[in-house]
């Protein structure tokens, strides 16, 4: 992680696999048409490139699985062969004509072909997928792909892109350049799934697209991509939601280098407008037509600088959100279980050399899992929440909003084989942080609720955080929203059981920046074990991962960035603390997915301008 503010990092992933499930849930990802039998010389034809529409029109052949996988996982390298390994491409061009392949004609009316509706759910399989590009005249042009997981791409026959990766479909994520020649021009992909949801999308970027993402890359500081976006005929002067320009975003991203391109090419300085504009062209606008919105506040030394309230608690009431409601916090939860252990141990009752066998006994390899495996998500035990998603969309999303007994759930996963060896491996996910919520409870003596309210709300003053109730609604809670294409719609609740110790506490802004103050002014832990938590996890091999004791690690201008983001069905968070200036920041929103002006801008720009804008001192934001 080289920035704690890049947009892959500002949302953790802890509840992905449950966000896949409500996703597949609340949107019909596109419509599937009767199904062809191949005719002679049928062919795939898409002619919309002009427009920056996806490719609507396929070739998708039958899946091939990883050397007959059923139910074990093949090794990463026998992934990686396989990806790497293809027949003869010249023979794929031809579908029609190619014997070896079963292909279906495929018109996808969304943006995202869902290969698990179309093909059913395949793990450990590649797919080739085929459609021809007419155009009238020969055009340089930025071909845009987002794949799960794994993608290769040829043009005319010739090997344009090869991306081995694990990931989720994000659309645009991968940019190719491609020229494009007079008539027809064949593109063929090749898409491999390890496991879950596949699928991919495919578009080229007219001149409005190829604009936006200068902006993007500009927050990224990818140089190669502005240079590719500027030879296709972006904008340099494009201005985001809030009104900056690429280069604008770039200084406040520090990215110099990236700045000084943009510079060379022509890019014009601008006088940035001062904070209060600014910040208000960033959140006002989510006042719009009863949307769920977000809560932020910003201090630096110790003073608010910034504080403001946006959107709908509950749009139905037309209950706007307010500096005391409450939001779920989800992944931010993290670092409270995590100074509980530590606290525990400060107060003798526990080593983090403990072996997880001396608490829960039965616990396959435990005697080999230690607490500090799980502190730093090394212990290789499988993410549960991955699992509950491969049970299928209904019956997780069901099952997810029962409650369930701790014991229950220790058994739901704990006889699936490891991920890895303990301390081998880096994998964030929400058993390691249950299984220590378990251990709080085991040593203390006290149920969690009572142990975090006697040893850190009470005492901090924290009077609008705690572990959010599964039998009662609290009155300042707002309700989580999804947004299903332009709307949001509101989220039956899963119950908080299945997160405790990993994503279970509700807060507001100013008792998230309490507890900041709190903690880093040694009111929480000590010296000691404050730089136990902050200090980056190493692998058995020497390899080091950003991530502490409950805190993402990274830096911004060269200063150290302590955070932690949190992404649960309806709910993001952002808390960081930027030591330089002591800096903190939190944004709380009831909706998910962020919007994704705030998802990528957002951290940049509000750690920049307070950072670093003398127009800073001395202003207040505050409502």
């Amino acid at each position: 992680m080289n920035s704690p503010i890049s947009r892959t990092e500002f949302i953790s992933p802890i509840f992905s696999g449950m966000v896949v499930l409500l996703f597949l849930v609340t949107n019909t990802l596109f419509a599937q048409e009767k199904t062809e039998k191949l005719p002679h010389r049928k062919k795939a034809h898409f002619k919309e490139v002009a427009t920056g529409n996806f490719i609507s029109m396929w070739w998708i052949a039958q899946p091939n699985k990883i050397d007959g996988t059923s139910v074990t996982a093949p090794a990463s390298k026998t992934q990686e062969d396989f990806f790497n390994g293809d027949p003869n491409i010249a023979q794929l061009l031809t579908p029609l004509d190619n014997k070896n392949y079963q292909w279906k004609k495929f018109h996808n009316k969304e943006n995202i072909v869902d290969l698990n509706l179309l093909l059913g759910k395949t793990d450990y399989a590649s797919v080739y997928a085929y459609s021809e590009i007419n155009v009238d005249s020969a055009q340089f042009s930025v071909l845009a792909i987002g794949s799960d997981d794994g993608i290769k791409i040829w043009h005319n026959g010739v090997l344009v892109h090869s991306h081995w990766v694990g990931r989720g479909v994000i659309p645009d994520e991968d940019l190719i350049p491609l020229t494009l020649q007079k008539g027809t021009n064949q593109i063929l992909l090749k898409v491999q799934n390890r496991n879950q949801g596949w699928g991919f999308s495919a578009r080229f970027l007219n001149k409005e697209l190829v604009s936006e993402r200068l902006l993007m890359s500009a927050a990224r500081g990818s140089r190669d991509e502005i240079d590719l976006l500027l030879r296709a005929g972006a904008d340099i002067e494009k201005r985001n939601a809030i009104g900056l320009s690429a280069l604008s975003i770039a200084e406040f991203g520090d990215h110099p280098e990236t700045a000084s391109l943009l510079r060379e090419r022509g890019a014009k300085e601008e006088t940035v407008p001062p904070p209060s504009i600014l910040y208000d062209r960033i959140f006002l606008p989510l006042h719009k037509a009863n949307n769920p919105g977000m809560a932020i506040l910003i201090a630096r030394d110790g003073e608010v600088l910034y504080e403001k309230a946006v959107g709908y608690a509950n749009s139905k009431d037309k209950i706007r959100i307010n500096t005391e409601t409450h939001f779920k916090i989800a992944s931010v939860s993290k670092q409270f279980t995590a100074c509980a252990i530590l606290k525990l141990e400060e107060d003798g009752r526990l080593r983090l050399t403990d072996k997880l066998s001396q608490y829960i006994p039965d616990f396959p390899r435990g005697d080999e899992v230690t607490i500090h495996h799980l502190l730093t998500h090394t212990s290789g035990i499988p993410n549960y929440t991955d699992k509950l998603a491969k049970e299928g969309v209904v019956k997780a999303f069901v099952k997810a909003r029962s409650p369930i007994l701790k014991e229950e759930l220790i058994k739901y996963f704990k006889d699936d084989p490891y991920d890895f060896n303990p301390g081998e491996g880096y994998k964030y996910n929400s058993s390691d942080y249950f299984l220590l919520y378990c251990i709080v409870e085991k040593v203390s003596g006290k149920n969690y609720e009572q142990y975090l309210k006697e040893t850190f709300f009470g005492p901090l003053g924290l009077q609008y955080t705690g572990v959010i109730p599964s039998d009662i609604e609290l009155p300042k809670m707002a309700t989580g929203f999804f947004k299903r294409g332009r709307k949001y719609k509101k989220l039956p609740s899963l119950d908080i059981s299945w997160f405790y110790g990993a994503g279970d506490l509700y807060s507001t802004p100013r008792d998230l920046y309490a507890w900041n103050e709190a903690l880093f002014n040694g009111k929480v832990l000590s010296e000691q074990n404050m730089r136990k938590a902050f200090t980056p996890v190493s692998l058995n091999n020497g390899r080091e991962h950003n991530y502490g004791y409950g805190f993402e690690l990274g830096n911004f201008h060269e200063q150290d960035v302590i955070m932690h983001g949190g992404n649960m069905p309806g709910w993001t968070s952002f808390l960081s603390r930027y030591q330089y200036r002591n800096l903190t920041i939190v944004i709380l929103s009831n909706k998910s997915p962020w919007d994704e002006t705030l998802s990528i801008y957002t951290p940049n720009i509000l750690a920049g301008y307070a950072l670093f804008n003398k127009s800073m001192d001395g202003f207040s934001g505050k409502d």
